[in-house]
């Protein structure tokens, strides 16, 4: 019986122990001995933000003032990579920043581009900024002379915007435009026809963009096979040289129109512009000249308090003019030759 009741006792420290072990709580995660805490606000903070605000800019070959507008979370600097883009500030403090921008003068025939860097920690972000090119309409040349055949001649045209060309009316009979292309280098070919004419001819091919206008004047002589008794319409020129040095020389144009005035101008080199003017009458065979005033390279004109006077006639296609007024009246003043 002893023996019974001391089974008994032991079997039920045996439950009373596996009781005990039931009631604690079971491990968790067993492999992390040191859980970190998932609270947001501790750790690595975020990464600086940039923000643009700005869009892209455009703007003209004439530059000026601009501005940018971004935001950025942390400190941050501000560069250009062109010379031509200049900033007011370079760099700041977190926050919503806008920029004053100087854009110098684009004085090139081509677009320009350029990028503002705004840069905030490892984060950066750029703006674009264009600057249209010059516009440009150039000619090589704005005077063509040929002989009494004519022919086939070329303008060659410069230019980065569209252009148009058109030939005055008073030359339509004798002048063609024969093709055109706009932009870039490109030649205009032309068709002068025979100049059959005992006088000299001159008519103007106009170039035009928008405002912008190149005047490209065609010169063509007399027919040779007969002899020019006339002047109307005809242009002459002489070249005279200054004391010893033939290095430093001057061409003078003299051109009578048909309403009976004349100009005469010089070709010097780095001097344009000015000329001479007044009216010519037939006497016969004799003209009469008169020297009324000059136009002065920047449009000026003057009229001479007293006009000088001279003659003039043709002799073999060669044209003798003498004063006929002053202290060197009844000299030879010039020998000219028909362009």
């Amino acid at each position: 019986m002893k023996r019974f009741i001391l089974f008994g006792m032991a079997f039920i420290a045996v439950l009373f122990l596996q009781s005990c072990v039931g009631k604690e709580d079971p491990v968790q995660n067993p492999a992390n001995q040191n859980p970190v805490s998932q609270n947001p606000n501790q750790g690595t903070p975020n990464a600086p933000e940039v923000s643009i605000t700005t869009t892209n800019q455009t703007l003209s070959s004439a530059g000026g003032n601009a501005t940018i507008a971004f935001s950025a979370t942390g400190a941050w600097t501000a560069t250009s990579n062109v010379d031509w883009i200049t900033l007011a500030q370079t760099s700041g403090n977190p926050g919503s920043v806008t920029i004053n921008v100087t854009i110098k003068e684009n004085g090139e025939y081509d677009q320009r581009d350029g990028l503002i860097l705004i840069s905030s920690g490892n984060v950066s972000k750029s703006i674009s900024v264009v600057q249209k090119q010059k516009d440009a309409l150039l000619v090589t040349s704005n005077s063509i002379i040929l002989d009494e055949k004519g022919g086939s001649p070329t303008i060659e045209v410069k230019s980065n915007i569209d252009y148009s060309c058109k030939v005055e009316d008073d030359a339509k009979s004798w002048i063609t435009i024969v093709s055109t292309r706009a932009l870039t280098t490109t030649n205009i070919t032309l068709s002068i026809s025979e100049n059959a004419e005992p006088t000299d001819r001159q008519g103007n091919v106009l170039i035009t963009s928008g405002d912008k206008t190149e005047v490209v004047t065609v010169y063509q002589k007399a027919s040779t096979r007969a002899s020019t008794t006339s002047l109307a319409g005809t242009s002459w020129y002489y070249t005279y040289f200054d004391g010893s040095s033939s290095s430093y020389s001057v061409t003078r144009i003299m051109s009578f129109r048909t309403d009976g005035t004349f100009i005469c101008s010089a070709w010097e080199k780095g001097k344009s512009g000015s000329y001479d003017y007044g009216t010519y009458e037939s006497d016969g065979a004799i003209f009469k000249l008169t020297s009324q005033g000059y136009v002065s390279p920047d449009g000026k004109k003057y009229t001479y308090d007293y006009p000088t006077y001279y003659t003039a006639e043709i002799i073999d296609n060669v044209l003798y003019v003498y004063y006929a007024s002053g202290s060197s009246s009844g000299a030879l003043r010039w020998r000219l030759f028909k362009l």
